[in-house]
């Protein structure tokens, strides 16, 4: 028996982002604005520096000279109000210092951002503090990790990424390789998920993007001024809050009712029933079939038709739950496309413009008709039956064929506008 707790941190750790930027002056992405205040700009050369803050530099380098006034993936508003600063300069360089920081730009023949190039002094503090371009942040208090699966006590499959709290005083987000968005993200209505935006690649020229926090110990700073460029980050509902059940178990529907009633005989709260991979079509049952999955990941690890051995009657079943006030979540592994034998298959087939003799749909989530399909297609279907949401439990591939996108960020993109 193995207990699955990916979904328990990973919403624990959901729920604590918004309680973060509680205090912030939030933008939603609504009104959220790429373009930097003309005023906040300042050019030299091959780099072009942006004072978002007083506290927070955007700092850039282009080959050609050529900056990116879109939207990133994370960096969604730089319209803020432009902070006090000035600008002096010699024929070495540039100084630019604000209420709290002093950026020094003196750039070589190439003029890229190194150690020898850029640097930022922290003013105030008993002792000052200098970054230099390139320089590790060993007092990182780190952020979050892709994947808890494979975790055993401090050991960790994947690596703790860098965050933006620090002890050392100062975090830089490098936002280099992050593709972009073709117009500002704006809330779209559920039949139009990719409207209106979608996702680019950046300019292939070498550059360079970072973002220079410098907050000192003042760390309900840092994440206010990420909030005001970074947008609003929403409350989960109430129910995310509570109890949740999560186990990879062959289970059926009848147990779990008898599970939700020993909830009750022992007065126990339960908000959340995920029911894990045995909701669809399992590998025992396909393997008995003869089939294969032609997309070359584990036979049975997606899917989108009820088991009907296990779930006879889905929509009873998810009633039953509801009128007992508990949501439901269904696992998902969609890196496996859509094979012949899901129910859904010929209307994907046609969707996607493909021809009958199509063998199978493979996973393109960067392209907007698979995308727009994938929703409407594949889970609005279920939705009306009764799912709540979803459990995005993507443990494939680590990269798409857009350069620099994940594609664990880019499902919980998508899967959160479409909820929106």
């Amino acid at each position: 028996m193995t207990f699955r707790a990916t979904i328990l941190v990973t919403a624990a750790f959901s729920l604590l982002s918004p309680l973060l930027c509680y205090a912030a002056p939030r933008v939603a992405p609504a009104q959220a604005v790429p373009h930097a205040a003309a005023g906040a700009t300042v050019t030299w050369g091959h780099a072009r520096f942006t004072v978002l803050t007083s506290r927070l530099i955007r700092m850039e380098w282009s080959a050609d000279s050529h900056f990116e006034d879109r939207a990133t993936l994370v960096f969604l508003n730089r319209q803020l109000p432009v902070p006090h600063f000035t600008k002096t300069s010699d024929a070495n360089g540039i100084t630019l210092e604000t209420q709290d920081l002093t950026l020094t730009y003196h750039p070589d023949a190439q003029g890229q951002f190194t150690d020898k190039t850029l640097q930022i002094t922290l003013k105030g503090g008993p002792t000052p503090v200098t970054w230099h371009a390139g320089q590790k942040d060993t007092a990182n208090l780190l952020g979050t990790t892709r994947t808890l699966d494979g975790s055993s006590g401090s050991h960790l499959k994947s690596p703790m990424e860098d965050g933006l709290v620090s002890r050392s005083g100062w975090s830089v987000v490098d936002d280099s390789q992050s593709p972009v968005f073709s117009v500002s993200p704006k809330p779209v209505g559920r039949k139009t998920v990719v409207d209106g935006v979608w996702v680019e690649e950046r300019t292939t020229a070498p550059h360079q993007d970072l973002y220079f926090f410098g907050y000192g110990h003042n760390y309900r700073q840092a994440l206010t001024d990420y909030c005001a460029v970074a947008g609003r980050i929403p409350l989960p509902p109430r129910y995310a809050f509570g109890v949740w059940w999560s186990r990879y178990w062959s289970y059926t529907d009848q147990d779990l009712l008898s599970l939700v009633q020993q909830f009750h005989e022992n007065s126990l709260p339960l908000d959340v029933m995920v029911v894990d991979m045995d909701w669809h079509l399992n590998e025992d049952q396909l393997k008995k079939r003869g089939l294969k999955d032609l997309s070359g990941h584990r036979l049975g690890w997606d899917g989108y038709t009820w088991n009907s051995t296990f779930f006879p009657n889905p929509t009873a079943f998810m009633a039953q739950l509801h009128a007992q006030g508990i949501k439901v979540a269904l696992n998902l592994h969609p890196a496996s496309g859509v094979q012949s034998w899901e129910s859904a298959f010929p209307d994907m087939v046609k969707a996607m413009n493909m021809p009958e003799s199509t063998q199978y749909v493979p996973f393109l989530i960067t392209q907007k008709n698979y995308a727009q399909a994938y929703f409407s297609v594949l889970h609005h279907p279920l939705e009306k039956q009764g799912v709540d949401f979803w459990w995005l439990d993507w443990q494939q591939e680590k990269t798409t064929p857009i350069a620099g996108l994940n594609p664990t960020w880019w499902l919980n993109y998508l899967h959160f506008t479409d909820q929106e």
